[in-house]
């Protein structure tokens, strides 16, 4: 993908948890999406921490992580493992506490949170709309499945940094 736009980049191999001293402080930004929320117990804290380690100070680490207060995102996932259906393995979700408590534990102080917009989150628990519980029940409703899905514009609200699906810590590391 670099290459094709004609950019330079440089591609390092590490293990998140065991990273190379000489990666300390060595970027501007450390971001990830979707990864710290598959581990548990000190590593969960770890995976954090390595974010921070990578950025110089003054450089910003983003962690896209699901919401554990989402309930849209809490239901399919009961739901998709009742039905043995769950592809994604072990998965935890971070609450804005725990996000904060590991920062501070860390010696941070300056972040904050935004998230996706919780309207869009609805779309996980379409299953239990009318129509489709309609279409379940009577057999009679059509499926609107096979046909193009329509991009409908994300609506924000006040809630989105609180429960929506993404919780997003955005956190500046201190000099």
């Amino acid at each position: 993908m670099f290459d094709s736009e004609g950019i330079n980049a440089d591609h390092v191999l590490q293990d998140a948890l065991k990273l190379s001293r000489d990666l300390h402080g060595k970027f501007d930004v450390a971001m990830s999406f979707g990864t710290a929320e598959h581990f548990s117990g000190p590593e969960r804290i770890k995976i954090i921490e390595s974010h921070f380690d990578l950025v110089r100070p003054g450089g910003l680490a983003i962690i896209s992580v699901p919401n554990a207060w989402n309930i849209p995102y809490r239901l399919m996932k009961w739901k998709l493992e009742k039905q043995g259906r769950w592809a994604v393995g072990e998965e935890y979700p971070f609450s804005r506490l725990e996000l904060s408590s590991i920062s501070k534990q860390l010696g941070h102080r300056n972040f904050y949170f935004v998230g996706d917009s919780f309207y869009s989150s609805l779309r996980m628990v379409s299953f239990l709309s009318p129509r489709n519980v309609l279409r379940k029940l009577t057999g009679r409703i059509q499926s609107s499945r096979g046909q193009p899905e329509r991009q409908a514009k994300e609506r924000g609200s006040i809630f989105d940094s609180f429960i929506s699906y993404a919780l997003v810590l955005l956190a500046k590391k201190e000099n």
